[in-house]
């Protein structure tokens, strides 16, 4: 995606997205890497986000039907 849409951003929001995820079953973070990684993690979904809405105004349709 991140190609595909000249987004380098998108690595590293799925990586930060990636990492609270394993925390999330392993509790292998420090409480400062999650306050930081967090607010990477919000403008990547928010980010992601904007591209389903894009995609959704360009072909005139909702992508999960």
């Amino acid at each position: 995606m991140a190609k595909e849409y000249g987004d380098s951003s998108l690595i590293n929001g799925f990586s930060a997205a990636d990492k609270l995820h394993i925390h999330f079953h392993h509790d292998n973070m420090e409480d400062y890497q999650i306050a930081v990684d967090r607010h990477g993690v919000r403008g990547y979904v928010k980010r992601l986000l904007a591209l389903v809405e894009e995609y959704e105004e360009r072909e005139g349709r909702d992508p999960l039907e």
